[in-house]
């Protein structure tokens, strides 16, 4: 396992153990078994950590949503890519928490947290037939937008 996942996989531990976000990073290095500076040295700070976690969770949504079976319309695409979504958030609450409160915090370096949500929901809204065509491409855009996180 990289170094990196290993802090991820850390952090992720220590919010569901001690229900905050209220570790050290000193707790962190330890229990990522990597030296003190190495979190620092990887993300910057504890609110980095988070927002990468945030990362995860937007992949974990597409693997799922790759994973079923896709309809012919948009909107049941869109309620499946929801339900996946809540299902994901909801398999840890707690921790979800933290990790989605740490999006509001501004970060020197983008994480394209954006783009990744813009391109889950997008992937909810390809191959369907109501919404190809000229017109219906900027419709789709439009729609896609405005529910993007």
């Amino acid at each position: 396992m990289i170094i990196k996942e290993k802090i991820l996989n850390a952090a992720e531990i220590l919010l569901r153990e001690n229900e905050n976000i209220d570790f050290s990073m000193r707790e962190l290095a330890k229990k990522a078994e990597v030296s003190f500076a190495t979190p620092f040295n990887y993300f910057g700070d504890k609110n980095s950590i988070l927002q990468e976690l945030s990362s995860r969770l937007i992949n974990e949504m597409k693997n799922c949503f790759d994973k079923k079976d896709k309809h012919n319309d948009s909107i049941s695409n869109l309620m499946t890519m929801g339900e996946i979504a809540v299902e994901v958030l909801l398999k840890n609450p707690i921790l979800n928490k933290f990790i989605i409160g740490s999006l509001n915090i501004p970060r020197k370096e983008s994480l394209n947290i954006k783009e990744d949500s813009e391109h889950l929901w997008k992937a909810a809204l390809e191959n369907t037939d109501e919404l190809k065509g000229g017109d219906r491409l900027k419709k789709r855009t439009k729609f896609t937008n405005s529910v993007m996180l």
